[in-house]
Formats: C-alpha cells, sequence, structure tokens
C-alpha cells in the first residue's frame, strides 16, 4: 500500500518540479535602457535634459536665447560642425548636443542720420551677405 501511494505522488512531485523551474526561468519583461541627452546652451538660457530609451529619437526642445546672437541649431560637439537631426539620429549612450549660436547685426534705420550737400535725393544701398 506504502509503495502505490508513493507511485501516485511520483507524477505530482515532477509536475511541481517543472511548474518550479518554468517560475525559477521566468525574467519577467525586459526593461528598455533609459539614456540622458543633456542640451549645452553655451551661455544660452537653459535647456532641460530629456530622457530617452535606446533607439529612439529625442523631441526637439524650444530653441533658447542668448542676446545678441541667433540661435543656429543643436550639434554633436561643442565646436558646432556636425547638426543633429531630430528626425533621424538616434540615441545610443548619453549624449550632450550643444547650441550654435550665429552674430546678427541690426539695422534700426530710425537711429541713423544721413545727409547729403548740397541737398538733393539720397538713395539707400545694402550688401546681401551670404553665409
Amino acid at each position: 500500500m506504502k509503495m502505490r501511494s508513493m507511485v501516485r505522488g511520483i507524477p505530482l512531485l515532477l509536475l511541481m518540479l517543472s511548474g518550479l523551474g518554468v517560475f525559477l526561468s521566468c525574467k519577467g519583461p525586459v526593461m528598455p535602457t533609459v539614456y540622458t541627452v543633456t542640451f549645452d546652451a553655451q551661455g544660452g538660457t537653459a535647456v532641460a535634459q530629456a530622457k530617452v530609451e535606446q533607439g529612439k529619437t529625442v523631441q526637439k526642445p524650444n530653441d533658447p536665447a542668448k542676446a545678441p546672437f541667433a540661435f543656429g541649431g543643436w550639434y554633436k560637439e561643442k565646436e558646432c560642425k556636425t547638426p543633429w537631426d531630430f528626425a533621424t539620429d538616434t540615441v545610443t549612450k548619453d549624449t550632450t548636443l550643444y547650441a550654435q549660436w550665429k552674430i546678427t547685426i541690426q539695422f534700426d534705420s530710425g537711429k541713423m542720420t544721413c545727409w547729403k550737400e548740397g541737398g538733393g535725393d539720397i538713395t539707400y544701398k545694402y550688401h546681401r551677405v551670404r553665409k
């Protein structure tokens, strides 16, 4: 009788062991790697960092400001040689993007006085500077 009870208990024991094996091998959902993107405004107004999953694109932040300069975009290096493309560049590690600043020249004709000796019309000419 004892032998019969033991034989009946073996399948139950095997079932319990296989369930335990499945439970122990289950690792759960894999959490994606998240990186930090830092925006170095290089003297401009502060821009908040962004947390981005590995392989994803980062959302373009609002442009910083720095008087009297014009914002020229975000770049991969401090020297601003390689622009960051927010539509296609993906984050694969902690990254710092650098703001580029362009010199602006402002002209206020209300603060300029011109005259011509002897009277007559004055013709203004300007030269457009290309980048």
